[in-house]
């Protein structure tokens, strides 16, 4: 699982044994397998053509290098087993101390090849190993949300929604305060997907305790209320929709 979530250069870390992904067809000249390669292993910038579920080792002074084979640049759903792939070949790793992995896929050329980011991140923290988890993309507080959410589809409980407008709660827990004054809250955030994406498109979000503020401000002038409106809802109904499916 995740202990330690870092922003900063992962070659500057303490950690001797680094996780990272690569690709099937073994050329690894971009992205963080191509800095692997360029700085410390170059036998990672041609592996030979490779299985998914394949993991490459390479020592590099008293550093220790895993390359898990988890995607195909060739194919079109090229990322689709990388969670799965990522969660085992993790577990594989025979040593009993923490494992540094930056978070796979979440770069330009994992993003642009259809990396399920989330779902990566979700597969790291899945493992049975301590893993001290580096990237730029996302500060603490928001891998906190993320491990600590819920999704639920209501898209069949909103006259006006469709499955080409969708309807998605995110549930999660949102911290605020600090120090003796820290809280944790339930949050939802509200997703009309794009392109079957739950992060991808349009959202709003709010804290769970306050929607009885939310549902009785008129609805031409609150946001809450507009955004029932859209889903041919009243804010009382979205109200009791969220509420209903709000973890307990």
């Amino acid at each position: 699982m995740i202990t330690q979530i870092i922003n900063s250069d992962i070659f500057k870390g303490p950690y001797k044994h680094i996780a990272f992904a690569i690709n099937t067809e073994g050329i690894n000249d971009g992205g963080f397998a191509g800095q692997v390669a360029s700085r410390y292993a170059p036998s990672f910038l041609d592996t030979g053509k490779r299985q998914l579920g394949e993991m490459v080792t390479a020592i590099a002074g008293d550093r220790v290098f895993y390359g898990i084979v988890c995607h195909s640049p060739i194919y079109l759903n090229g990322w689709e087993n990388a969670p799965e792939i990522i969660t085992t070949c993790i577990d594989k790793i025979s040593i009993n101390e923490p494992i540094a992995a930056v978070l796979m896929g979440s770069g330009e050329i994992g993003r642009d090849s259809g990396s399920n980011v989330i779902a990566n991140l979700k597969a790291i923290h899945q493992s049975k190993k301590s893993i001290a988890l580096y990237t730029f993309e996302y500060d603490p507080q928001q891998i906190f949300e993320i491990l600590n959410e819920r999704i639920v589809d209501v898209t069949e409980f909103c006259p006006l929604a469709n499955q080409d407008d969708r309807v998605v709660l995110v549930f999660n827990r949102i911290k605020r305060g600090l120090g003796d004054k820290e809280a944790s809250l339930m949050g939802v955030k509200i997703y009309s997907p794009f392109k079957n994406e739950v992060y991808e498109g349009v959202h709003v979000g709010f804290a769970v305790d306050g929607l009885e503020f939310e549902s009785t401000v008129n609805a031409h002038d609150n946001t809450f209320g507009s955004w029932a409106k859209r889903y041919g809802l009243t804010a009382s109904e979205l109200r009791a929709l969220i509420e209903r499916n709000a973890p307990k």
